[in-house]
């Protein structure tokens, strides 16, 4: 089970490093938060609770994968969903202990954290969390119309599904543009990627919800460029477009779009072949799961609480290695620890007359102040006045080899 607490951050926190590609640390508290949150069932997107681990579910999709017919052409994604599915599992067996300094209590403190990827648990929270509140705002917009677009292209036998995915997101991105020329600049969108539901290959379409009213005209002069000047897709079936404007139809659209999404990508207990072959190729490729204009993602983005009042110390990782002999070894390592630089040592006196660190002990009188500034300076120990921001930027560039 993965938890999460918000990760300090500002002066008094360096995220730690190490961290598998497309995941994250995760602790407690944020965890509690929602555990503690009643359920909202009149909600469009409520959030499904699964047991079974996103490993365990991938690896039930990839054993039906290899298991089918040798010329199936699906098979050519075995080694990429064989790779998935272990990174999954890894994670699942990767954990953090995070040690910091309570300045209001005055101890120690040690918090446990998990692994968590965008297939766990806690990223599921959170983007329902977020899709409740693009329900809200959308149930805003009472006097705005909505135009749902939905994008396909070609899939040539010969080009792979990250292939294909990779022209629909650069034709996506063409689309969008021309519609801020025509719709104007500020124009609201959402986006989300789909997996055919049934072809079960694991190619993807997407699904568009535009708040403003498209014209027939514009509908067609966007077919052309799709099919022609992109040509990514056909002029008939490569661009679909649905112009809701009465209320309870935007309602009803919207729902069909964020349960469809969530239920294929996220609230599955059991995955389909063509889901494990987007899943795995969203990973391969870092695709993003879902886009919005930036009006709608600050709306959506949850801000984390944050506790200035902890200093952290150390982050340890402990994790599950393969030694060479393929033997499977307990790992806790530091990854991350606060260094400490005293005062007396971020002072002129270690610094010579020529601008470079003593080769011998300051003078008395340095040693006795703490390296700070003295009335009683003869003229041949004179140093350059600088302020103590500009000493350690100089220390730092003398450390880093610049000086």
């Amino acid at each position: 089970m993965y938890v999460t607490v918000p990760i300090p951050q500002g002066d008094l926190f360096a995220l730690p490093g190490g961290a598998p590609r497309g995941g994250r640390g995760s602790s407690q508290s944020t965890a509690q938060r929602y555990d503690q949150a009643e359920p909202e069932t009149s909600s469009l997107v409520p959030y499904k609770s699964i047991t079974s681990t996103p490993s365990s579910i991938a690896k039930d999709a990839l054993i039906r994968l290899v298991s089918l017919p040798k010329g199936d052409q699906r098979h050519r994604y075995d080694q990429i969903c064989t790779e998935f599915v272990q990174y999954l599992d890894r994670c699942e067996q990767k954990g953090f202990m995070i040690k910091g300094y309570d300045t209001v209590k005055g101890k120690i403190i040690n918090l446990p954290m998990s692994y968590d990827n965008r297939w766990g648990q806690v990223r599921r929270r959170e983007l329902a969390e977020k899709l409740k509140r693009l329900e809200f705002w959308f149930e805003m917009q009472e006097d705005r119309p909505v135009t749902m677009v939905t994008l396909t292209s070609y899939h040539p036998a010969e080009e792979s599904i990250a292939d294909s995915w990779q022209k629909l997101n650069v034709s996506r991105g063409k689309l969008l543009k021309m519609l801020r020329k025509y719709c104007g600049k500020n124009m609201d969108y959402f986006w989300v990627p789909e997996p055919h539901p049934l072809s079960d290959t694991g190619y993807v379409h997407y699904h568009i919800a535009v708040f403003a009213e498209i014209s027939i005209e514009l509908e067609n002069k966007l077919r052309n460029l799709w099919s022609q000047k992109y040509q990514t897709g056909s002029h008939t079936y490569g661009l679909d477009f649905s112009t809701k404007k009465n209320k309870d139809a935007k309602i009803r659209s919207l729902k069909n779009y964020l349960s469809k999404y969530l239920e294929k990508g996220f609230l599955l207990k059991e995955w389909s072949i063509g889901l494990l072959i987007f899943n795995a190729t969203l990973w391969d490729t870092g695709s993003r799961m879902y886009g919005a204009s930036k009006n709608i993602r600050n709306m959506m983005n949850i801000q984390d609480e944050k506790d200035s009042s902890i200093v952290w110390l150390e982050t340890r990782m402990q994790t599950i290695e393969l030694t060479p002999e393929g033997e499977e070894v307990e790992i806790d390592k530091v990854i991350w620890y606060r260094q400490y630089i005293p005062d007396w040592i971020d002072s002129p006196m270690w610094i010579g007359i020529d601008g470079k660190i003593r080769g011998t002990d300051p003078p008395p009188q340095y040693i006795f102040d703490w390296g700070r500034s003295v009335q009683e300076r003869t003229q041949s120990d004179r140093y350059p006045e600088r302020t103590p921001a500009e000493w350690r930027a100089y220390r730092k560039q003398q450390q880093d080899g610049y000086i």
